[in-house]
C-alpha cells in the first residue's frame, strides 16, 4: 500500500510541475499584446516575471574565468526564454542585450547539437515524454526555430556593422541544417521502431480521425521540402557573401533561394546580375597634366671637344602650353555611386500551436493479450491565416514593392507535418502506459478493499485527474518570431532616405541613412504597429498610436565595402 502511494503521489507531483510547461500558449498570448499595441516594455517585463524577475547569475568563483565576451545564463531561464527575450529587445531596439539573449539561446542549441555528435540515442530516447506527455521533455527548439535563431543573429551583427560576424552565423546556419537533416532521418527510423514494437497499426496523421488533415496538405506546406530551409535565409548568405566579395558562395546562396521560390524576378535578377554588380568599381580620376617635351634647336653634329666648346650656343625654342590630358574613357555604371540597399520587411507573430483532442484505438494490455481500446489524445494543430501585409513600402515618396519570401506559419506546419510520425508514436505509447498505470492502480486499492477505506477511492480519482491533466500537445513554440518575410532590393543615393509604410490608413516613416557599396535597412510590422530594427531612430506617424523606436540603415562603407 505504502509502494501505491507513493506511485499516485509522483504522477500527481510530475503533473502539477508540468503546468508552468502546458499554459505557454497563454502566457505567450498576452505577451504577443504588448508588442501589437506597441508596448514591448510591458512584453518584456511579463517575460521577465513568468521567469522568475531578473536575471541571477552568480558571480564567477576565483577558479572560474572571470574575463570573457560571452553572455552569463541564469539558470532559471530556458531555450524559449532567450528566444523570446532577443526578440523583444529587439524591437525596443537594444540590439546588442538582443544578440546577448539570442547567444544564450543559441547555447542551448550547440548543447543539443554536441550532444547529437556525440550520442544521438540520448536524445532519441526520452523516458519523461512516455511518461507524462511532450511538454515535460527538454525543449529542445523546433527544427526552424534553431535555423532562423541563427538568421536573427546574422541580422544583428549587419544592424552593428559587423559583417564578418554575419557570415559566421550564415555558415553555421548551413551546418546545422545538415545536422537537422541526419537528426530527423534518425527520428523516423526510431519512431517505426517504436510503433512495431507496440504493435500500432496508426503511424499517420490520415489516419487520426477528424484531425484537420487540411493544414498539412496544404499546397504552400507541401512544396517546402523540409521545415527548416527558408528561401529568406539563403537569399540573406547571398546578399551576405555578395557584401564580402564572395561570389560564388553568394551564387550559390541566391540559387537555393529561387530553387525554392522559383519565377520570382527579384531572386532571379539577385543571380543573373551577380558579376554585374560585383565588378570593380572605378572611381572618378582626375585629370592628368602632362607638359610637352621641349623642343630645343636643331644643333649640327660635332666631333670633337674643341669644336664643341666654340659651337655657337642657340637659344631654346619656345615652350608649347601645357595640355590638359584626359584619363581613358571608362565605362559608363549609372548605378556605380548608388548604394545597394536590401529592405527587409518582417511581418505578424509567429502562430500558436494548439491541441485538439483525438481518440485512437490502441491496443491495451489485458488478460487475453492485447485488447483494443479508444483513448482520448491530444495533438497538436497550427492553423493556417490569411494576414493583411503591406505590399509595399515608400522611400522618399516612391513606391518600393515587397516581394514575399517566407512564411514561419507554412514552416511550421511542415515541422509538425515531418515530426507526426514520432508524435504519434510516442502519443500511443504514452497512452497505453498510462492506461496499464490506471489498470494497476485500481486493481491494487480494490484488492486492499476494506484496509484503504474512502482512501482507495480517492486514490483511483486522484489518478484518472492527474492522467487526463497531463494530456496535452506541446504547445511551446517561439511566438515572437516573424510569421512572415518581405523584402526588396533598392539602389539609393549615399545619404538620409524616408521610409513609409501605410498601416491601416496610418502612415509611419522612419529616416534611415545609407552608405558604401551595400546597405541594409530592416523593419517590423504587427498590427498598426511599425517598429524600425537597428541603431535608434524615431517612429513617426500620421496617425494616433507611434510604435515603439528602434531604428535601421547599416551599411558597409568605405574601401571595405569595395573589396
Amino acid at each position: 500500500m505504502n509502494n501505491l502511494k507513493v506511485l499516485v503521489l509522483a504522477v500527481i507531483g510530475l503533473a502539477v510541475s508540468g503546468c508552468a510547461n502546458m499554459n505557454y500558449n497563454s502566457k505567450l498570448t498576452n505577451i504577443s499584446t504588448g508588442i501589437l499595441t506597441g508596448n514591448v516594455k510591458a512584453s518584456l517585463d511579463m517575460l521577465e516575471e513568468s521567469a522568475g524577475g531578473p536575471d541571477k547569475v552568480a558571480a564567477p568563483s576565483d577558479k572560474e574565468e572571470k574575463n570573457t565576451d560571452k553572455p552569463k545564463a541564469d539558470s532559471r531561464k530556458d531555450l524559449l526564454f532567450h528566444m523570446e527575450a532577443g526578440q523583444l529587445k529587439r524591437l525596443a531596439g537594444n540590439t546588442a542585450g538582443s544578440t546577448d539573449s539570442w547567444l544564450l539561446a543559441d547555447g542551448f542549441i550547440k548543447t543539443w547539437e554536441d550532444d547529437l555528435k556525440r550520442d544521438p540515442s540520448k536524445l532519441l530516447g526520452d523516458i519523461a515524454s512516455l511518461t507524462l506527455n511532450d511538454t515535460m521533455r527538454t525543449y529542445e527548439g523546433r527544427d526552424y526555430e534553431k535555423v532562423m535563431l541563427n538568421v536573427g543573429l546574422a541580422l544583428n551583427h549587419i544592424a552593428q556593422n559587423d559583417w564578418d560576424k554575419a557570415r559566421v552565423e550564415i555558415r553555421k546556419m548551413h551546418e546545422r541544417q545538415a545536422l537537422i537533416a541526419d537528426y530527423q532521418a534518425k527520428v523516423i527510423e526510431k519512431a517505426k521502431e517504436d510503433a512495431e514494437g507496440k504493435k500500432l497499426k496508426v503511424t499517420s496523421f490520415k489516419e487520426l480521425g477528424g484531425y484537420p488533415i487540411e493544414t498539412l496538405e496544404d499546397p504552400e506546406v507541401q512544396k517546402l521540402a523540409n521545415s527548416y530551409e527558408s528561401s529568406f535565409g539563403h537569399y540573406l548568405a547571398g546578399y551576405v557573401y555578395e557584401s564580402l566579395g564572395d561570389t560564388s558562395l553568394a551564387a550559390a546562396g541566391y540559387r537555393k533561394a529561387a530553387e525554392m521560390m522559383p519565377n520570382v524576378p527579384l531572386i532571379e535578377a539577385a543571380l543573373r546580375d551577380l558579376d554585374r554588380r560585383t565588378a570593380p568599381r572605378v572611381a572618378p580620376q582626375a585629370p592628368v597634366v602632362t607638359p610637352p617635351k621641349a623642343q630645343a634647336g636643331k644643333r649640327p653634329p660635332l666631333r670633337n671637344d674643341r669644336a664643341r666648346r666654340n659651337q655657337v650656343q642657340q637659344p631654346p625654342a619656345p615652350v608649347a602650353p601645357a595640355v590638359e590630358v584626359s584619363a581613358p574613357a571608362a565605362p559608363v555604371d549609372n548605378n556605380s555611386l548608388l548604394v545597394d540597399t536590401l529592405i527587409i520587411a518582417e511581418m505578424g507573430l509567429a502562430p500558436a500551436v494548439e491541441t485538439q483532442k483525438i481518440a485512437l484505438l490502441l491496443p491495451i494490455p489485458c488478460r487475453n493479450g492485447l485488447c483494443p481500446q479508444m483513448i482520448a489524445l491530444s495533438w497538436p494543430v497550427v492553423r493556417p491565416v490569411t494576414p493583411a501585409y503591406p505590399t509595399s513600402v515608400k522611400i522618399n515618396a516612391q513606391d518600393v514593392p515587397l516581394t514575399f519570401m517566407t512564411s514561419i506559419n507554412a514552416m511550421s506546419r511542415r515541422a509538425i507535418y515531418d515530426e507526426m510520425p514520432a508524435i504519434v508514436a510516442r502519443t500511443s505509447i504514452r497512452a497505453i502506459t498510462k492506461v496499464v498505470a490506471q489498470q494497476a492502480v485500481d486493481e491494487s486499492t480494490s484488492r486492499a478493499g476494506a484496509a484503504l477505506g474512502p482512501f482507495g477511492s480517492l486514490i483511483s480519482i486522484a489518478t484518472k485527474v492527474a492522467v487526463a491533466a497531463t494530456e496535452v500537445a506541446d504547445e511551446r513554440t517561439w511566438r515572437t518570431l516573424p510569421d512572415s518575410y518581405y523584402i526588396a532590393r533598392a539602389m539609393l543615393p549615399p545619404g538620409k532616405h524616408t521610409m513609409s509604410v501605410n498601416l491601416g490608413g496610418i502612415t509611419r516613416q522612419y529616416e534611415f541613412t545609407v552608405a558604401g557599396k551595400y546597405a541594409v535597412t530592416s523593419m517590423r510590422v504587427t498590427g498598426n504597429q511599425l517598429y524600425a530594427l537597428s541603431p535608434a531612430t524615431t517612429v513617426t506617424s500620421s496617425g494616433a498610436g507611434i510604435g515603439q523606436s528602434g531604428v535601421t540603415a547599416v551599411a558597409r562603407t568605405g574601401l571595405e565595402a569595395l573589396k
